[in-house]
């Protein structure tokens, strides 16, 4: 095995797409298993969560107690530390038509000038891919995520008041075979 790295990260930024299940992009019908590639780059900017004002990954832990026998004798306690899962939560003061469904749960995704019955939808959250990238000081991406996710709006924020509303996303990532995680640099 190589000697690590050292890499000075300066994250600076983050842009966010979100897919959702069913889309057809680029003649690629969104599933866990089937996802549109990058080319051409609008298969994920059109999908894209604007202005992301943070960013945080949360990494769901569980810790098991065990047993490891002494060579005096007996026993000691040593506990090892489980990855269950990974969460990003995201906060943006912008939305998008599959936020305002959520926001105020139709049945469908909201249309500009299409009249919806609000508190009709049964599942408050929407399964896609989710593409996350991190951008340095220059704008450069230094790491990019891939992942199946099921995206929640945790937070929509007050109605109306004199400051900009914010909106707190959660995404949990997913089983699928098509994840992945990139250091681009």
């Amino acid at each position: 095995m190589s000697a690590p790295t050292l890499v000075r990260r300066e994250r600076k930024n983050a842009t966010i797409a979100f897919v959702p299940l069913g889309e057809v992009v680029d003649s690629v019908t969104v599933s866990k298993t089937t996802w549109p590639d990058g080319n051409p780059t609008t298969n994920y900017t059109d999908f894209a969560i604007p202005d992301i004002e943070e960013l945080i990954e949360v990494l769901l832990k569980s810790k098991e107690p065990f047993k490891v026998p002494r060579s005096s004798g007996g026993y000691r306690i040593e506990t090892e530390t489980n990855l269950e899962g990974m969460t990003f939560e995201a906060l943006t003061a912008k939305t998008n038509s599959y936020l305002k469904g959520l926001t105020w749960a139709t049945p469908a995704t909201v249309a500009t000038g299409t009249a919806q019955a609000p508190n009709e939808r049964s599942q408050l959250w929407i399964d896609g891919v989710l593409l996350i990238e991190l951008r340095n000081n220059a704008g450069a991406i230094i790491d990019r995520c891939q992942v199946w996710a099921r995206m929640t709006l945790e937070d929509a924020g007050p109605a109306a008041k004199p400051e900009t509303s914010k909106l707190k996303i959660m995404f949990e990532v997913l089983d699928s075979g098509n994840n992945t995680y990139l250091a681009v640099a």
